[in-house]
């Protein structure tokens, strides 16, 4: 097992990473007795998560439970409005912990819910998928989507602990798995080129073959939650660049979503698009040596992901592109590439480039569906 904390001006996030973590829970030393769980569970993680309220109560908690629809229309003000309701029926009040056990989508919903109900209440979050546990899971950012934009409408509300539990990975589908690799090679790709290569090396007989050893999950994990902490630690509010380059591959990997409805990509693989579609526009702008970027793509194109479904109008895509949360005077922002492992943020990217990059990504062979 492995531990992190982040360390923020006005709060702390306590990480536990590994196997058996129910158990770590007596370690959660809150203010305030007794002490009220109410948990928002993925309905579909009714037996695994089953022991994260039996030791809780083991551990003389009150808890309340509800299980919600872990899918994109979970992030939606009208969903959670009964989920509001269920909070104060039940008479939650500023001394409860609201806990989050699911995926990115719960994680994102219920710790956007503890931190408007009442004007923020402590959440622990339990992320259940690869990609959460590598990447929403910690820092604080929660967020539902507006039909014109994914995650436009959200707050900075930090958990007090992220427990990282890698037992729940061994439920994921093959397809789950492949969405968290794609974050995790966000973070080699952009910021850690010793990650980039690790992946890279243990991929070339099959990107599955990571999953088969625990350990090296473990490492996965953790690697990429400590290049989290140290850019969340230097920039908890987004504003000063070194937290916007952990949204490699995303500014376009959004618009996808947006334009397929946010049911045809699973998150993470909407960022390989997304990534291959940067490293091209870091090319095409000069900035990232061709061969470096070949190398780069190769690796993705082995990320088996659904193909683009066919080629939108550019103007369509433009005007999404401008409403992204990242865009300031309405001109989109991209993290483009250097080097492996370098990249920087970008205002200055043309309408033209951006048309040209799309062009490529549509032409873009592989992947299934």
């Amino acid at each position: 097992m492995k531990k992190l904390q982040l360390n923020l001006q006005h709060s702390t996030s306590r990480v536990w990473i590994g196997h058996q973590l129910p158990d770590c829970l007596k370690q959660l030393q809150l203010p305030g007795r007794p002490l009220r769980a109410f948990l928002l569970v993925d309905g579909v993680l009714k037996q695994t998560a089953k022991a994260w309220w039996e030791k809780l109560e083991e551990l003389g908690w009150s808890v309340e439970i509800r299980f919600v629809r872990a899918s994109e229309s979970l992030k939606s003000l009208r969903s959670l409005e009964p989920l509001y309701s269920w909070l104060i029926r039940k008479g939650a009040d500023r001394h409860s912990v609201i806990f989050a056990i699911g995926g990115g989508t719960v994680g994102d919903a219920v710790g956007f819910l503890a931190g408007t109900y009442l004007r923020g209440l402590r959440w622990v979050s339990v992320p259940t998928t690869l990609l959460a546990q590598v990447d929403s899971g910690l820092g604080g950012k929660t967020a539902v989507n507006h039909h014109l934009g994914k995650n436009l409408i959200g707050i900075f509300h930090q958990p007090v602990a992220v427990f990282c539990d890698l037992d729940f990975l061994k439920t994921l589908s093959e397809r789950e798995l492949i969405s968290g690799l794609g974050e995790i090679a966000k973070y080699g790709i952009a910021l850690d080129r010793t990650l980039f290569r690790y992946l890279e090396k243990r991929s070339r007989k099959g990107v599955l073959e990571l999953f088969a050893h625990p350990r090296a999950m473990e490492y996965l994990v953790w690697s990429c939650l400590k290049l989290k902490k140290a850019a969340v630690e230097k920039d908890e509010l987004d504003q000063k660049g070194s937290r916007a380059l952990l949204n490699f591959g995303h500014t376009l990997g959004h618009l996808f979503e947006a334009e397929t409805g946010y049911g045809y990509f699973r998150h993470g693989e909407a960022v390989v698009w997304g990534m291959r579609g940067a490293v091209f526009l870091s090319m095409l702008r000069g900035r990232l040596q061709e061969e470096e970027g070949r190398e780069i793509d190769q690796f993705l194109s082995r990320l088996t992901v659904p193909k683009l479904p066919g080629k939108n109008a550019f103007s369509a895509r433009w005007r999404r592109l401008k409403l992204d949360k990242k865009s300031k005077d309405g001109v989109p922002r991209f993290v483009l590439l250097e080097k492996v492992g370098r990249a920087v943020s970008d205002q200055t990217v043309s309408q033209d480039e951006v048309r040209k990059t799309l062009n490529w990504l549509d032409r873009q062979k592989g992947g299934r569906g």
